[in-house]
């Protein structure tokens, strides 16, 4: 039988981040500190940055894992609060990954980096899937982008150490959510 996937699942439920919404509205503690403190981080006002290829062996490592965490960081800064201005940077962020083709290190560091990666980047896109703003159009052009770029990293195990394998499983099965794909989940 077809799977129905829920959105968001990659790594928040809606339940999950009603309660934390509702935590942070009644002021209550530590939700509402760790609120106002990351509101108060660079990556809370970072712009895109997107490439079309990824050398995980060089500063496209770091500027890549700035943008993923940043993306997360102002989805859920937008479901928290409302605010359109940090749905909008989100979707700005992840829009600007749509052209990535490749990585293109050619070692087990491009699998790890689409591991980190893509278990950020997803869960980003899974909660802005909500937001009425990002078009149909552009959710299709970050899912061929996972399809292309990351499917190919995700599905080929590391030689390195379990923990490599690990966090490309996460990346894979977040994306698969986001991508809604059971062959891939």
């Amino acid at each position: 039988a077809a799977s129905t996937f829920v959105h968001p699942g990659a790594l928040d439920s809606r339940g999950e981040l009603d309660y934390v919404k509702a935590q942070i509205q009644a002021g209550a503690q530590p939700w509402k500190a760790e609120f106002d403190r990351i509101k108060n981080t660079s990556y809370a006002t970072r712009t895109p940055n997107g490439k079309t290829t990824i050398n995980s062996n060089n500063g496209d490592a770091e500027l890549s894992r700035d943008d993923a965490i940043a993306s997360y960081t102002q989805a859920l800064l937008w479901y928290y609060s409302g605010n359109a201005t940090y749905a909008n940077r989100a979707i700005a962020i992840l829009n600007s990954w749509t052209n990535l083709q490749s990585f293109t290190a050619g070692s087990d560091q491009d699998k790890l980096q689409a591991g980190w990666i893509g278990a950020v980047f997803a869960p980003a896109a899974e909660i802005m899937r909500g937001y009425p703003g990002w078009t149909t159009n552009d959710i299709a052009n970050l899912q061929a982008m996972f399809q292309r770029a990351f499917y190919p990293q995700l599905n080929t195990m590391s030689t390195w150490n379990g923990n490599v394998d690990l966090t490309q499983i996460d990346a894979m099965m977040a994306i698969a959510v986001f991508n809604e794909d059971e062959t891939e989940f």
